[in-house]
């Protein structure tokens, strides 16, 4: 079996996926306990990042807040909205609108954009299983708490 993976098979029953919770100066919210923190390096244009990643299941995980007052001139919401892969539709957060977009194709995707008080909160979740992802995605964005500055 492992030459067909080309890796070690996993033969253990999968195991409950444990969260804790990131509290940053600007949000909030819940990630895999298991999850390999990537360090990110902050410029002008972002005020806060974190970014994770699992083994088993693959999943990545990244969150920014970065200053804008507009989702619409936000690059990353105009890069999805400009490619076909995507599908955008509406979510709510706290009583506001957010953006949410996913795709299947070429690995999935799910994520999400939120404008409030003059910046930007990103959550993206990707993997190679769209089920997954979602279930990820839900279980983060439903952690989320933006903290007023």
């Amino acid at each position: 079996m492992a030459n067909i993976l080309d890796r070690e098979p996993v033969l253990s029953p999968k195991k409950e996926t444990t969260w804790t919770t990131y509290k940053g100066k600007y949000v909030s919210f819940s990630y895999p306990t298991d999850a390999n923190i990537y360090k990110n390096s902050l410029s002008p244009a972002v005020l806060e990042s974190f970014s994770c990643g699992t083994i088993s299941p693959r999943i990545s995980l990244a969150v920014q807040v970065a200053p804008n007052d507009s989702l619409d001139d936000y690059p990353a919401v105009m890069l999805r909205r400009s490619d076909n892969n995507y599908r955008e539709t509406e979510g709510e957060l706290g009583g506001s609108r957010v953006a949410v977009f996913s795709k299947e194709t070429d690995g999935a995707e799910k994520s999400g954009f939120l404008e409030k008080n003059g910046k930007i909160y990103s959550i993206v979740v990707v993997g190679g299983q769209i089920q997954l992802v979602e279930e990820y995605y839900s279980k983060v964005i439903g952690s989320v708490s933006v903290i007023s500055q």
